[in-house]
């Protein structure tokens, strides 16, 4: 096999992943192989500029949750069929959320592509369920900032300047920023939360399988799922149809999952609700910023301060930079860690986030990271507030996070592993 020397990747879009996409090409221009970016704000213009950067068979497309191969409009050509099809493509995708997501892009085989999950459950689940799939485990990283405005880069440089290729300078000083981060005693937000709000009556509305479910087993499947914190949502519907006494074959069973996928959805709102009621019960004021919030409901609606909408990756981190404990809630993830957990690691502020068996292996519990137990949340107003009132004790946490982030969690730590298997 030739040696890859280009790779296409995506950004300009509403998801994280344009930015960690950014962080990737960083890394891939420094061992020398060229970097083209389709980008979601100038897409025609840059889609017609593939042909000339491709030019050989010894290129690679790079992207996160089959975004782009999803048969959107502006990724097809006259004739209705992937525009990716003319070039021979080595595909790298990174699948953040759980594979019953993608249940209908997993069903068609692609000897090309190379699957990367960031929980070790997920990479089993594939591989129980989509077995001709090439699937491998990818630790999350954090995300830095890459706007060209912390000050030691210089004014002649801004960020639209570069639109295709990523030819950074000084990427070093890029991925080695902590100096200049703002200490503990300086920063203006106590705790915020970054992450949208969606109401679970909102999410069930959107389900097409309520003659077969009901609403009622809905029900009982959500209370199965919040007291077994630690089994996956494909083992707590498996114990949910045999208590119902329903059998399905293993061909069958992802698509039951991925028709109730959703529900898997209203467990993270149920719980983000459970972790800010909590809270600001306790008159812990929390910073939120994300979509909807206004329509969230709760007794003491003045200790949250609502940002205007969701916020986009550079912004969220210029966020957590000025915060002193970023809150996080994971709880479908049952074996590998979110973004936002080392994304707050890396810019030192104290990440706060429900743990797992990931996160036991992996971090040192009040030392890199502060961890709380999902079935008892009610203990974590009393540990925000002990944080709160000894802030060496959280600088010594975020020095230490960042420590620990820096040296394995970027998105340049997971260049070898995308490699590896190309």
């Amino acid at each position: 096999m030739k040696k890859i020397k280009k790779a296409v990747l995506l950004k300009g879009d509403k998801s994280n992943w344009g930015h960690a996409s950014e962080e990737i090409a960083l890394e891939l221009e420094k061992r020398k192989i060229d970097t083209y970016f389709i980008d979601y704000t100038n897409i025609i213009e840059t889609i017609s500029g593939l042909d000339e950067f491709i030019d050989d068979e010894n290129a690679m497309f790079i992207t996160f949750n089959f975004r782009g191969l999803n048969d959107e409009i502006f990724f097809q050509d006259e004739d209705s069929s992937s525009i990716w099809s003319k070039y021979s493509f080595k595909y790298i995708n990174i699948l953040t959320d759980h594979p019953s997501f993608f249940h209908d892009r997993l069903i068609i085989e692609n000897k090309k592509m190379v699957l990367y999950c960031i929980d070790y459950d997920y990479v089993e689940y594939i591989k129980n369920y989509y077995p001709k799939s090439k699937v491998f485990f990818l630790e999350m990283a954090g995300n830095l900032r890459v706007d060209y405005n912390m000050g030691f880069i210089g004014d002649d440089i801004k960020y639209t300047d570069v639109s295709y290729g990523v030819k950074y300078r000084d990427y070093e000083k890029i991925l080695d920023y902590g100096e200049f981060l703002l200490p503990i005693k300086g920063r203006e937000m106590d705790v915020t939360f970054i992450g949208n709000y969606i109401p679970v009556q909102n999410l069930l509305s959107k389900m097409e399988c309520f003659e077969e479910f009901k609403v009622n087993q809905v029900k009982q499947i959500l209370i199965l799922l919040s007291k077994n914190k630690k089994a996956t949502f494909e083992e707590i519907l498996k114990q949910f149809f045999d208590d119902e006494k329903v059998k399905y074959s293993d061909e069958e069973f992802p698509q039951k999952v991925e028709e109730l996928s959703t529900v898997n959805l209203c467990l993270r709102t149920i719980y983000r609700e459970k972790l800010i009621r909590t809270l600001t019960n306790e008159d812990i004021k929390i910073h939120v910023f994300g979509d909807d919030w206004d329509s969230f409901k709760c007794d003491k609606p003045w200790n949250i301060i609502r940002s205007a909408e969701r916020v986009d990756t550079n912004e969220a981190v210029k966020i957590i930079q000025n915060s002193k404990i970023s809150l996080n809630s994971m709880p479908l993830l049952k074996n590998g860690v979110h973004e936002r957990v080392l994304t707050a690691m890396l810019q030192k502020a104290v990440a706060v986030t429900d743990s797992n068996e990931y996160i036991e292996d992996n971090f040192e519990k009040g030392k890199d990271i502060v961890t709380y137990d999902l079935n008892r949340i009610s203990k974590l107003p009393k540990k925000i507030k002990g944080l709160l009132e000894n802030e060496e004790l959280m600088q010594n946490i975020a020095d230490r996070g960042y420590i620990r982030a820096h040296s394995n969690y970027m998105w340049k730590d997971r260049v070898d592993e995308l490699l590896k298997h190309i």
